[in-house]
Order: C-alpha cells, then sequence, then structure tokens
C-alpha cells in the first residue's frame, strides 16, 4: 500500500494501482480497512479501480464513526466523480452538520457545494 501511495503522489497512477491490487491480493483486508489517509488518496487519484478500493475503505470507516466529516467528504468526492450529485450532497451537507467539522473541512465542503453546483 506505502509504495502505491508513493506512485500516486508521483502522479503514476497505473503503477499505484499496480501496488494496491497486489496489496489486497496478498492481505486482502487491506481493501476493508479503516484507512482514512488510504481513503484520501485513492478518491482523488484519478483511477477508477482505485476509486472503488476508496469507496470500500469509506464504507469500512464509516461503520466505525458514522458522521466523520472527513471521511463524509472524501466519499462526497467519490460520488461527484461517478456524476452522483444528489448522493454527494447529503454527504456534504452531513459533513458541516453539528460541531465536528473543522474549519478547513467546512470551507472546502462549501467550496465543492458550491463549484460543483450540489448546492
Amino acid at each position: 500500500m506505502t509504495q502505491g501511495l508513493l506512485a500516486l503522489h508521483a502522479r503514476r497512477p497505473a503503477d499505484a494501482r499496480a501496488h494496491v491490487t497486489r496489496a489486497i491480493g496478498l492481505a486482502p483486508a487491506l481493501g476493508d480497512a479503516p484507512a482514512a489517509a488510504l481513503l484520501a488518496a485513492f478518491a482523488r487519484s484519478g483511477d477508477a479501480d482505485l476509486r472503488e478500493v476508496g469507496r470500500r475503505l469509506a464504507k469500512r470507516l464509516l461503520s466505525v464513526d458514522p458522521d466523520h466529516p472527513r471521511t463524509l467528504l472524501d466519499l462526497a468526492v467519490l460520488h461527484l466523480q461517478a456524476g452522483e450529485r444528489k448522493e454527494a450532497r447529503q454527504l456534504l451537507e452531513q459533513a458541516i452538520i453539528g460541531n465536528r467539522s473543522t474549519p478547513e473541512i467546512s470551507r472546502v465542503v462549501k467550496e465543492l457545494l458550491h463549484a460543483e453546483g450540489v448546492s
């Protein structure tokens, strides 16, 4: 997984996908691990296979903490990339409800709501 993240950082999504696929093949539980950093990276990867792994990670993370603002934001990004605006909007709104959202997450959520026309 680390090699996959490094490949993403180096803007080599095909290499990242290969590393992640290999890691999940060797240790299938990694694909369902509650790993927020992996979710964030995969949500923004531009690679459909990695985004699908990101969806699985988000599901696992939300099963542990269903209102975690960062997880909701990352899952909303995945929905936006899939053209699922209604789902993204609901997640973005949920991310800023309550007092758990940081000012940075609130700012990003509001920018996405405005920029993506999902408000």
